[in-house]
This record gives C-alpha cells, sequence and structure tokens, in this order.
C-alpha cells in the first residue's frame, strides 16, 4: 500500500522529470538531480529528507553551495525550478565563467579556513585579520550591489537583502 508521502514523493520526481532533470532517488530520502542545459554545461542538486522531515537542498554543480533548508520536498522541488531559471538568466552574462570560478576560490577559502583554525593554533593576531579581511570582502559585495543593475525580478535574493 502506498502512503500519500510516498505518493507525493513520485509526483515531485516526476515534476522534476518535466523540468528537464534525469533523476536518480536514493531510497526515498535522498534526490539527485541533474539539468544538462547546453552539451558543455550541467547544473547538478542533491537533497535529502533529515530526520525531523525538513529537507536539505545544495546545488553540487557548477559549485558546492547549500541553497536552504525546506519543510515539504514541494518547497525544495520549487526553489530548484527557481534556481535553475536564475542559472539559465546569469548564464548570459559574459562575466559568468569568472563568476563560477571565483565561487569555486571562495568555497576552496572556506575549506582552507576550516583546516587552518582545525589542525593549528592560531593566533588571535592572524584570527582578527582573517576576520577583518571576510569583513571586508562582504562590504563590499553590498556595496557593489548599491551601484548594480538588478536583472533577475521573479524571486527575492535569499541573503542579499537591503
Amino acid at each position: 500500500m502506498l502512503t500519500s508521502k510516498v505518493v507525493l514523493h513520485k509526483m515531485y520526481l516526476d515534476q522534476l522529470k518535466e523540468m528537464g532533470a534525469e533523476v536518480i532517488d536514493i531510497e526515498g530520502s535522498m534526490v539527485f538531480a541533474r539539468f544538462v542545459l547546453s552539451d558543455d554545461f550541467t547544473v547538478n542538486y542533491l537533497y535529502h529528507r533529515n530526520p525531523d522531515n525538513t529537507y536539505l537542498l545544495e546545488r553540487i554543480k557548477p559549485y558546492q553551495l547549500t541553497i536552504g533548508e525546506y519543510d515539504s520536498e514541494e518547497t525544495a522541488v520549487a526553489n530548484i525550478a527557481s534556481d535553475i531559471d536564475q542559472i539559465k538568466n546569469a548564464r548570459n552574462s559574459n562575466k559568468f565563467e569568472t563568476f563560477v570560478e571565483t565561487f569555486k576560490m571562495l568555497i576552496k577559502a572556506k575549506r582552507d579556513f576550516d583546516d587552518l583554525f582545525l589542525y593549528y593554533n592560531v593566533s588571535g593576531v592572524d584570527m582578527q585579520y582573517i576576520y577583518d579581511n571576510i569583513k571586508l570582502l562582504s562590504q563590499s559585495i553590498y556595496r557593489t550591489k548599491e551601484h548594480s543593475q538588478r536583472i533577475y525580478h521573479k524571486t527575492e535574493p535569499q541573503s542579499l537583502k537591503d
């Protein structure tokens, strides 16, 4: 007997397939969705159901990013649809490749910082220096937003708020 949760799960998998994804369902609790946007560009997502029945959604390609945690599989799938639309729009920029490479550098820096702190006794001076530089980077992102033209209006930014 199929439960309503199983039926809904299958419905969301079908929805991803209708959006163009190659879908791999891993024992009903984890889903891998691969969207081929061109011969040389794919976007991959992974979401899984947590023990508290929330859904953690991550974009894993072209770069790793935790997109969010949602109360339902329906909301996770809706966020994939929105994210794909945004990626398609962003790919129109002649700066897209630089954006992706910059993002990958940020991811590596995050991992390097984690290793630094977990494996080394970092001085207070060095910790403050790193903190100050990260704060400057964050401020630079917000300053850039202030003088840049907004190009996507279908949804609101998840993090970069006014």
